[in-house]
């Protein structure tokens, strides 16, 4: 995946409120259901049975710099397949190289996978908070599955403007997970698409301040259009990509009806591993910068799909902000 390079992202990360055309949920559609709130504090990869506060520092410590620029793109949700969608993407948009930007960074975390434990790597934003410290990602950056095995993934730090190993806001461990249990209890690599999103509450400073204190964050949307203008961000870390530093892809959403529910946004970016749970960010007329998308899965051609954001999404950024962790 990749960015482009138009500037516009100057005001990007002033910090913006949420925004909705409804506070309630959406109707459910026939079939439509997120199933069960799931949330889980994170495991560290060190002794069982630490405090909350050791095990966050124990994340942080985990990651020495030879581990961050070993880890790999997990599979997550998987490839969506050459033969995935019809929908019309017959122009391509431009992937390339974007000057980090403080409300979007890279995810490190140890993850359950093909049988064994191994460190991976997805993306990341921040979003409104009542504490300042909730992020948004893809489900499958948060949880994995492997067989029968399914499994919240551990040592998990989002590094704001990460770029080639510098972490100028610091490393950021994990404190609580939140998704949908239709994601979380899925059967299949590829689970239910359609709620492959998550929040995570990070831990605060010993001061109580945030991460979006010192980095800002963007706005969070949900049932709005699905044609506008995007910026996609993510970290991609597959060939020809490193996971080093940050790209973008400018183009213009759709709905693609006839991929997996039908209810699926689409771009023609052409984003791979490493960049899951990157945001799609949406510019409005007073320079704020708002999320109403993340990069779930993506195929061989050059198309990348973001489930729909819709009420269920705001539902769970409730529990992300109300019931964030206090100390």
């Amino acid at each position: 995946m990749a960015l482009a390079a138009t500037g516009a992202l100057a005001v990007a990360g002033l910090t913006g409120a949420a925004a909705a055309d409804s506070d309630t949920p959406a109707a459910r559609p026939a079939g439509v259901d997120p199933g069960r709130l799931v949330s889980a504090a994170p495991a560290a990869t060190a002794a069982a049975g630490q405090a909350p506060a050791a095990v966050a520092k124990a994340a942080v410590d985990y990651w020495t710099p030879s581990r961050m620029r070993s880890a790999i793109p997990v599979d997550g949700a998987g490839q969506a397949g050459t033969a995935a969608g019809t929908s019309d993407v017959s122009t391509k948009a431009t992937v390339i190289y974007h000057k980090p930007h403080r409300t979007v960074g890279k995810v490190f975390f140890t993850g359950y996978e093909a049988g064994s434990w191994a460190n991976y790597v997805c993306s990341a934003s921040t979003v409104p908070g009542s504490k300042r410290n909730v992020v948004l990602t893809a489900g499958h950056c948060v949880h994995g599955i492997n067989g029968t095995k399914s499994t919240w993934h551990r040592n998990w730090v989002y590094v704001p403007a990460y770029e080639s190993g510098k972490a100028p806001y610091g490393k950021w461990a994990a404190e609580r997970f939140w998704a949908w249990s239709r994601y979380t209890q899925r059967t299949t690599s590829q689970g239910s698409l359609d709620y492959d999103y998550a929040f995570v509450n990070v831990w605060r400073t010993t001061s109580g301040r945030g991460v979006s204190s010192y980095t800002g964050n963007n706005g969070l949307l949900w049932n709005k259009q699905t044609s506008w203008r995007t910026l996609a961000w993510g970290y991609p870390a597959q060939s020809p990509y490193t996971g080093a530093k940050p790209y973008t892809c400018s183009t213009v959403t759709k709905r693609d009806t006839t991929y997996y529910t039908g209810r699926q946004l689409v771009i023609p970016c052409k984003f791979v591993g490493g960049a899951s749970g990157g945001p799609w960010l949406w510019r409005s007329s007073a320079g704020n910068w708002y999320a109403y998308g993340v990069n779930s899965t993506a195929d061989r051609k050059l198309r990348t799909w973001s489930p729909f954001f819709n009420g269920y999404v705001k539902s769970l950024w409730d529990y992300a902000n109300k019931y964030a962790p206090q100390r």
